[in-house]
């Protein structure tokens, strides 16, 4: 088992953890599922962070806490819900149907914050690898909403 760390108080946005909750309440939603627990909101206590299949104690930690925050590295998932027609495109006039479709998928997928610029990225002298997650997830987001953006448009992105 490797320990991602122990953080009393922290605030858990957008989180996936694997591993144990002390003492810890949310405020919030939690979901579980299997081995993994999805906490949107607030928790207090003791948060432990671990990861029980195929880790080493040379791997790198998928989630780390910055500033309180837990920062969990993600991968924006293909929404199939997602129309293959909706692209982003001026002359279509069609910003406000794919306004509102990015939001459900960023809000179903816990991207809301860097969507809107919540989280700054950490500074990776002091948060290597916080600032690397944040890099990740970043780009993965940037990377979905540039695939549903014409071709034509994309110098205004």
């Amino acid at each position: 088992m490797s320990t991602a760390g122990t953080t009393p108080n922290a605030t858990v946005t957008g989180a996936t953890t694997t591993g144990a909750t002390t003492g810890a309440t949310t405020a919030g939603a939690t979901t579980t599922t299997g081995a993994t627990t999805v906490t949107t909101g607030s928790l207090t206590g003791t948060v432990t962070t671990a990861t029980t299949s195929g880790t080493s104690p040379g791997d790198q930690a998928r989630s780390v806490f910055v500033n309180g925050i837990l920062l969990t590295e993600r991968t924006l998932m293909p929404d199939s819900t997602w129309p293959a027609d909706l692209i982003l495109d001026r002359s279509k006039s069609n910003w406000e149907d794919w306004s509102l479709r990015l939001s459900y998928v960023v809000d179903r997928q816990a991207f809301t914050e860097w969507l809107n610029g919540s989280i700054p990225c950490p500074d990776p002298a002091i948060h290597t690898r916080g600032a690397q997650i944040w890099n990740i997830n970043d780009r993965a987001l940037r990377a979905f909403i540039l695939e549903r953006v014409s071709r034509i448009d994309l110098d205004f992105v």
